[in-house]
């Protein structure tokens, strides 16, 4: 078998989901989506935690803390991130400085969206920011009105 083939269901260890009070108010997937950017935006403490799907609920890392290096020596945390079927892998080994910075800035991007009610499409439009720093989106670089090639 490969390396990368998924464990037999009965090695597979029990996720339970957490429980939720009978009387806790239902979340709308908008609101769910909300506290997620504004979790790992403003409050997930990216230097000494993990994320862990298998415990649901806020932990240390279960592999050592990464930091990466930009070519002109900027320095960051890289996230940790729990493989629920192998707890010594963390898939995102091979984020680069430039990754965890643009992962940074698109929560950012998206949290200040949020709070400024932007509309889902707005919100998933791709964008990419200019060398110059700038931000430019796109789906809008060209004129609306513009003729499509």
């Amino acid at each position: 078998g490969s390396d990368s083939a998924m464990p037999p269901i009965s090695d597979v260890p029990e996720i339970r989901a957490p429980q939720r009070a009978p009387d806790a108010p239902r979340k709308s997937v908008a609101k769910l989506f909300q506290a997620f950017v504004e979790f790992y935006a403003k409050d997930f403490a990216w230097h000494n935690e993990g994320v862990s799907v298998r415990l649901g609920h806020r932990t240390a890392p279960t592999v050592s803390i990464r930091h990466v290096t930009s070519e002109n020596g900027k320095r960051v945390v890289a996230p940790v991130i729990e493989d629920p079927f192998d707890l010594s892998n963390n898939p995102s080994a091979d984020v680069t400085e430039r990754g965890v910075s643009r992962l940074h800035e698109e929560l950012r991007r998206a949290s200040v969206l949020i709070a400024n009610g932007a509309s889902l499409s707005e919100l998933f439009e791709p964008w990419m920011p200019s060398p110059s720093g700038t931000k430019t989106s796109r789906t809008t670089e060209t004129p609306k009105n513009a003729p499509h090639a």
